[in-house]
């Protein structure tokens, strides 16, 4: 891969070769890819190679942002030239009801960004920020809107997809054919089968779902594990409903995360693997001889080598959903007061129903034993 150098006012310096470990880290959460190079300090530009210089590569460009000498080569970290997103700056932000385009189109005004891939995202948020940059803008509108945003540095184009975006192209990775090692975290302390949902002022959706405040989903157990999430973001049942679906479906299967060292095949040898090619963001099926079954991930983070592809490292698992209680919502000061008037009337109902009878309430907010992602309920005899 062939690496221009500038600097920080984009005027072309020269051509870096002669580089070592040159990789680019993708990441599909949050779309902020990195590269990384290395090279000899006796090189002609080393001198250039310095913080906030650019680097220029065929697809992107990047900002130098660390510098770690190792004597004879030093090793170079860049992150993507969003420098255009930290200029303007906010204090108290917060639009109400706002859909993703109206909200896109607002925050990038000046920046000489444009966007594309929203036509699909159609419901309205309400978006705050106590302080930060048109940046964090950015990353709060991903999180709030359950959205991905790609990148483009050299046309200054940001492409909006979701996780649900990307598809399965009949990609297997298996030991015999294109994986050297895999690896398997897995956990379930976070698992739910069935989940509660509330949102504005103890809104639920229970007459439009069967007479239940509740979805369920035992794609991977039978087990009933219950949580509760209040979101007073969601002012419509109906998108509260679709909502509590799509996060139950995420909730409802083991956190497994498979990494693996593929070779890419597809850029070895293009005229007979060129089915293989992955991409960050793809669907591919992972044959788990050890367990004897086929397991559908996602590329959630893509090392890749562009020199030596036989190095290349694929991360896949499931992109971290964004289930949060109330006490992550709310400022300290406002915990008591959401605990007291909006949480108790709505789930001791459906909770005493659930435990047949048996009274639960909410704990008072004591923040220095919350758990940030529990719902703290006790029980009450009588």
């Amino acid at each position: 891969m062939i690496l221009n150098l500038l600097n920080q006012n984009k005027t072309p310096i020269g051509e870096l070769d002669q580089l070592d470990n040159c990789y680019i880290t993708e990441l599909l959460e949050t779309g902020e890819d990195t590269l990384s190079f290395e090279i000899y300090v006796k090189h002609l530009l080393y001198k250039d190679l310095i913080e906030e210089n650019l680097i220029l590569t065929d697809d992107n460009r990047y900002v130098i942002k660390s510098i770690d000498e190792r004597g004879q080569t030093t090793i170079f970290g860049c992150s993507l030239d969003l420098s255009d997103f930290m200029v303007a700056g906010y204090h108290l932000f917060f639009v109400e009801e706002i859909t993703l385009s109206a909200y896109l189109n607002q925050v990038l005004a000046g920046t000489g960004w444009s966007f594309t891939g929203d036509e699909s995202i159609t419901s309205a948020k309400t978006v705050s920020l106590e302080s930060g940059n048109t940046l964090d803008l950015l990353r709060l509108a991903e999180k709030t809107y359950g959205v991905i945003f790609r990148y483009d540095c050299i046309g200054k184009i940001i492409r909006v997809t979701t996780t649900q975006g990307y598809t399965n192209k009949g990609v297997h990775f298996s030991d015999e054919l294109n994986i050297k090692e895999c690896e398997l975290r897995g956990d379930s302390f976070d698992l739910v089968t069935r989940l509660y949902a509330f949102g504005k002022d103890g809104l639920s959706f229970e007459d439009i779902n069967g007479g239940k405040a509740y979805v369920e989903n035992f794609q991977y157990t039978s087990k009933v594990i219950t949580q509760v999430w209040v979101d007073e973001r969601y002012e419509l049942k109906e998108e509260l409903l679709a909502a509590a679906q799509k996060k139950v479906a995420g909730l409802s299967i083991p956190n497994r995360v498979y990494t693996a060292s593929v070779v890419d095949l597809s850029s070895l040898l293009p005229d007979d693997y060129r089915n293989l090619a992955i991409a960050i963001g793809d669907k591919v099926t992972l044959i788990d001889r050890i367990r004897g079954i086929e397991v559908e991930h996602q590329i959630v983070k893509l090392v890749s080598y562009p020199d030596t592809p036989e190095k290349n490292v694929a991360e896949l698992g499931r992109v971290a959903t964004d289930f949060e209680s109330t006490i992550t919502k709310l400022k300290t000061e406002d915990i008591k007061e959401a605990i007291d008037k909006t949480v108790p009337p709505a789930v001791n109902e459906y909770m005493n129903e659930y435990f047949g009878g048996q009274k639960w309430l909410c704990v008072e907010a004591y923040p220095e034993v919350m758990d940030a992602n529990t719902l703290y309920l006790k029980y009450v005899s009588g």
